[in-house]
């Protein structure tokens, strides 16, 4: 296998973990006092409750320091925070196994059936 496809394959591997890492560095860069676009369903639909509104602005705020304002704005935002940086880690070092074994979750070599 080249090292294009070993490249290749460890980035589809970790696709999940590079998708949470973005959405984390945004949420780090972000100011915490501007309001940004939103993607939610229920205030684009005109709804002034969504049980998950606030998640955002909250782990921003954990990310510059105001670990109070986080918990004010939203309580799940530092549990939020936590299980992200633990999905992250779990599938990192799982990909690594698998590498350390030489059985990547997805091959591109054809395979031989019986």
């Amino acid at each position: 296998m080249s090292r294009i496809q070993k490249a290749g394959l460890f980035i589809f591997n970790n696709a999940e973990a590079f998708v949470w890492i973005a959405a984390l560095i945004a949420l780090a860069t972000a100011s915490p006092v501007q309001t940004h676009f939103t993607i939610c369903p229920f205030n684009l639909a005109g709804f002034h409750y969504c049980p998950g509104c606030g998640l955002g602005h909250s782990i921003t705020l954990l990310f510059h320091g105001r670990i109070l304002d986080s918990i004010s704005m939203h309580p799940l935002g530092i549990p939020a925070t936590a299980f992200l940086l633990t999905r992250i880690t779990t599938v990192t070092r799982n990909s690594c196994m698998l590498y350390k074994c030489n059985k990547p979750v997805f091959s591109t070599e054809n395979h031989q059936t019986a």
